[in-house]
């Protein structure tokens, strides 16, 4: 059985690594654990809407093969940024430090 990497794929696996990253890795966990909670997901969502909004903005310029460049395209962005926040912060209530 093949395993196919999808652009949805690659978006749950970069949102679960941000998450693991920022909980555990020492530079990054350091600051993100000051934070405030409200804070904390805030700077997430942000971060999230970065990325994609970039991957949607690489897929206009041609440079990627993620996103059409139109309002279907736009709304396959956000419903990809919505699933990106899920899963980072399911990871993030699953495996975080108490």
């Amino acid at each position: 059985m093949a395993i196919e990497i999808t652009p949805e794929v690659v978006i749950a696996l970069g949102a679960a690594a941000l998450s693991l990253l920022l909980e555990y890795i020492p530079p990054f966990s350091s600051w993100y654990s000051k934070l405030e909670p409200g804070y904390k997901r805030l700077f997430m969502a942000g971060l999230l809407f970065l990325i994609v909004g970039a991957v949607f903005g690489l897929s206009c310029a041609g440079i990627l093969a993620v996103f059409i460049c139109s309002f279907v395209g736009v709304l396959d962005a956000v419903a990809m940024w919505l699933a990106a926040i899920a899963i980072n912060q399911g990871i993030h209530l699953v495996f975080k430090k108490e």
